[in-house]
């Protein structure tokens, strides 16, 4: 895959997240940050091969790249990471190949091979 500038990933995996996910997981959530927002910072971490300690340095370091996620605060990365543990791996694993496509410039319905490292083969 051509390189892709970091911008330009996470405003593509904010826009994936929108798609997938409803923007809060019940009515009674904090409201603090999206659903969508939160794998849009996963895909950052896997793509710029950070921690979850990590990420939360670096956006806080990175106003456009929080500008870009629509992200006010910075969340604390045990908020990723039960994120992560609470989400479905079948949403996540439509996210990545919806992500994939959208990067490749694929037209929909065009099937695209993308590998993830925790996803076992089809």
């Amino acid at each position: 895959m051509a390189e892709v500038g970091l911008l330009a990933f996470a405003r593509t995996v904010l826009q994936v997240g929108r798609a997938v996910l409803p923007c809060y997981r019940t009515r009674f959530s904090k409201r603090q940050f999206t659903q969508p927002q939160l794998p849009g910072i996963l895909g950052l971490t896997r793509y710029e091969d950070w921690t979850f300690r990590e990420a939360e340095v670096r956006l806080r370091e990175h106003g456009e790249l929080r500008q870009i996620l629509g992200l006010e605060s910075v969340p604390d990365f045990t908020t990723l990471y039960r994120f992560l543990r609470r989400v479905d791996e079948r949403t996540m694993a439509r996210a990545v190949y919806e992500t994939v496509r959208r990067l490749h410039g694929v037209g929909p319905g065009v099937r695209v091979r993308a590998r993830v490292a925790s996803m076992p083969p089809a």
